[in-house]
């Protein structure tokens, strides 16, 4: 759906938007508050942590999985097909792993296409059985290969930039100390520091000219706006640990750091 102009973007936008409404979202909130705490209880003895690992990483992606219906169990597969999307899509891998790259993302297409599938049998509370009822009041509206090709790029979009953001906007806060203790003491001003975040140092500082607007902006500021609160309710004192070297993927669109270092102080 992102890479389609006028009329064909609308026609698909119009009911992805519908099926991923702030309702829906709101919903979540519960949802990103327990899982959030219970990433960050499983690196509660660690005195130094790695913090894309803990939080930043498997926080969205368990929330767009979840949000889509898809089963826990299959949560690892899906993230680690993910990986290797980035790297097809948006970098330069070797001849060598070419082969492998689109063997890996042809099975990632055909489960989700089978997701599909399975809630058109069996609808559930998640935004697949959403789309799939929108197809079933108008099928040549929305299609059902449609609604797959939308949660293909929602699998990926919907988890990969929201990693970014939780990573730049603690990397900014933590590099001046008054700034951390600033959002721990006032957390309201959270919101401000992730909009910031986004201004400064973006998830996505380089992509297609366009006029479309992220269908899942709204959830990703929030689950980073939650996260960003949680930490600085737990370490109010947290600190990067210094000396470390920040390393980023090799692509053109995506920026986050891949190890994010912090250490407790208290």
């Amino acid at each position: 759906m992102v890479s389609l102009d006028e009329p064909d973007h609308a026609r698909l936008r119009k009911p992805a938007a519908r099926a991923f409404s702030m309702k829906r979202v709101t919903a979540m909130i519960g949802t990103i508050e327990a899982t959030t705490k219970r990433l960050l209880d499983q690196v509660a003895a660690a005195p130094e942590f790695d913090l894309v690992a803990a939080l930043a990483f498997p926080l969205p992606a368990n929330i767009v999985f979840s949000l889509m219906g898809v089963p826990e169990r299959d949560f690892a597969q899906l993230k680690y097909w993910c990986g290797y999307r980035a790297a097809l899509s948006w970098g330069r891998p070797a001849p060598e792993d070419q082969v492998e790259i689109a063997t890996t993302i042809t099975a990632y297409r055909g489960y989700i296409r089978d997701l599909v599938d399975v809630k058109v049998r069996a609808p559930g509370d998640d935004l697949t059985s959403d789309l799939i009822a929108i197809h079933d009041e108008d099928p040549e509206r929305l299609r059902l290969d449609e609604i797959s090709s939308i949660l293909f790029s929602l699998s990926f979009a919907g988890h990969e930039t929201t990693t970014g953001l939780i990573g730049n906007t603690v990397r900014r806060l933590l590099e001046d100390p008054s700034r951390w203790a600033e959002i721990a003491k006032q957390p309201e001003l959270i919101p401000a520091a992730v909009e910031e975040t986004l201004r400064y140092d973006p998830s996505v500082p380089v992509w297609r000219r366009g006029l479309h607007f992220c269908l899942g902006a709204n959830l990703g500021k929030l689950e980073a706006q939650i996260a960003v609160a949680e930490l600085a309710r737990r370490y109010p004192d947290l600190q990067l640990a210094p000396d470390q070297q920040f390393t980023f993927h090799p692509n053109i669109s995506f920026r986050g750091p891949q190890v994010l270092t912090v250490r407790r102080t208290g």
